[in-house]
């Protein structure tokens, strides 16, 4: 068997579902909470000490993200110079197949699904940025859409470190749509690098189509960091909606809101008050079918306890054959069990090395809800039960988070400064002395948004806006326009 005995001793194998140039992909069944995950292997043979050790270690920093919103580490480990990483499954279709499929069907995405994915989205790029993680790949094939509704963010970063040859390939020779303009000039990479890719998978959402397309790579990127994003043609979504996606695909990183800006936008606040509710129905639901599986498979004694067995007594001994060995002896060997029997027929230059012992790198929890009920109960109530755990264990962590959110309007001074970095020039220095870090990054904001938005009702209403946030301070507009547009200028 090629699999590693770590693995074989946690999970059965199912079947295959995928190979490449890492390695194979098989689909495993815990043995002990019935779950079904995924397990890559990744060949390390090939790879440098150096290249092994950098593999290892982006799994353990990996490892560390663990949110509802995104494919989580179970296992991780290295056994026979092969990296096993065992992930969760996703059962459903990735997001470039939704919207493919959608298109197809001459459908559009309604808006209330739009948020649902989108918003699941960014709760999951809100974790990694939280533990200061770029994803630097999100795309919609990286979004993956589960059987029961939710959304999970998978491939962060580890992937292109541990194939790191054929990912720089397919950097260069593939299509960017999801760069910004800085990564499209070969400027630093941030965060808010991230939430350009957010946007054009958000914009993807309302108009079915990426916002900048071209004919060759040159001029895809050459539109990306100095052309608009094409009009909008959908007509089914709010121009709230609209709105919130063009601020993301701000050229200037620095005008483009943060993660977390995003999350506290209007529009996905009045969303996430309903993900809250439905967050509660989640936990009652997840509790009322574990109880309910419980009661149908409750173990009745007989079914907890063993049948008594009578003591096993060890074999025989075998005493050592000298001579030939007929099939029958090594198949009556091989019974025992004893391989300390065997005839030593090698040299001590031929007898192997000892094999490296295995390396774990990771390990997280899963139910043990073989123990729970019956011994008699099938598998599928096994693995019912370790899923209707693990929708109440995740639909508590997310009722959390995202009623913290909602508690907290502003944004916090980190978070300020995240987004508008450090005074550029003096008159800034003085513009945001003048207004607080908080007003002047909103009040910039809203200039950028008049500027986008000239001779329209939109455009005036934002111009409303900026006169009620700067109240008796309404003299400084000339200034903001100014510094504004030093904001858009920056690459």
């Amino acid at each position: 068997n090629s699999f590693c005995t770590l693995l074989m001793d946690a999970y059965t194998v199912e079947k295959p579902i995928g190979a490449g140039n890492y390695g194979e992909v098989v689909l495993v069944r815990s043995k002990k909470s019935g779950q079904l995950f995924v397990c890559k292997k990744v060949n390390l043979a090939n790879k440098t000490p150096q290249q092994q050790k950098e593999s290892e270690n982006e799994v353990r920093t990996m490892s560390k993200v663990k949110h509802p919103n995104t494919i989580g580490f179970i296992d991780a480990f290295v056994e026979r110079r092969v990296l096993h990483i065992v992930m969760e499954y996703a059962d459903g279709m990735d997001l470039e197949k939704f919207l493919i499929e959608t298109v197809k069907r001459k459908e559009v995405v309604p808006e209330e699904k739009i948020l649902s994915i989108f918003a699941q989205i960014a709760l999951a790029l809100r974790q990694l940025h939280k533990q200061h993680l770029l994803h630097r790949d999100l795309k919609s094939a990286n979004v993956f859409m589960m059987q029961n509704g939710d959304v999970k963010l998978g491939d962060f970063g580890f992937s292109k470190q541990l194939t790191y040859t054929m990912a720089l390939a397919s950097t260069i020779c593939g299509t960017p749509y999801y760069f910004s303009p800085e990564l499209c000039q070969k400027l630093p990479y941030n965060n808010k690098s991230d939430v350009w890719s957010l946007g054009v998978i958000l914009y993807e959402l309302i108009n079915l189509r990426k916002p900048f397309e071209a004919r060759n790579l040159p001029e895809l990127r050459k539109r990306v960091v100095t052309e608009e994003p094409a009009p909008f043609t959908a007509t089914h979504v709010s121009e709230d909606l609209k709105q919130l996606c063009l601020s993301m695909l701000r050229k200037s990183s620095s005008t483009r809101p943060s993660v977390e800006m995003v999350l506290q936008s209007s529009i996905v606040r009045a969303h996430m008050a309903k993900m809250s509710a439905a967050y509660e129905r989640q936990c009652a639901e997840a509790r009322a079918k574990a109880t309910q599986i419980k009661t149908e498979h409750a173990s009745d004694g007989s079914q907890a306890q063993p049948a008594a067995t009578a003591p096993t007594q060890p074999a025989p001994a075998m005493q050592m054959k000298t001579g030939k060995w007929s099939a029958e002896d090594m198949k009556a060997l091989m019974q025992t069990k004893d391989t300390s029997k065997f005839p030593a027929q090698t040299t001590p230059q031929q007898q192997q090395a000892p094999a490296e012992p295995a390396t774990h790198l990771h390990s997280r929890p899963v139910p043990d809800s073989r123990s729970q009920i019956g011994q008699g109960a099938p598998l599928s109530a096994v693995t019912e039960l370790s899923n209707a755990a693990v929708r109440e264990a995740d639909g508590k962590y997310m009722k959390e988070e995202v009623d913290g959110l909602l508690a907290n309007t502003e944004p916090t001074d980190t978070e300020v400064f995240e987004a508008i970095g450090e005074p550029q020039t003096d008159e800034e220095a003085q513009l945001r002395s003048a207004l607080g870090d908080a007003k002047f990054m909103q009040a910039v904001q809203l200039m950028v948004a008049i500027g986008g938005a000239s001779g329209t009702p939109a455009g005036e209403k934002y111009y409303n806006d900026l006169l009620q946030l700067l109240e008796d301070k309404s003299y400084l507009v000339g200034d903001l326009q100014r510094v504004s547009a030093q904001f858009e200028a920056v690459a």
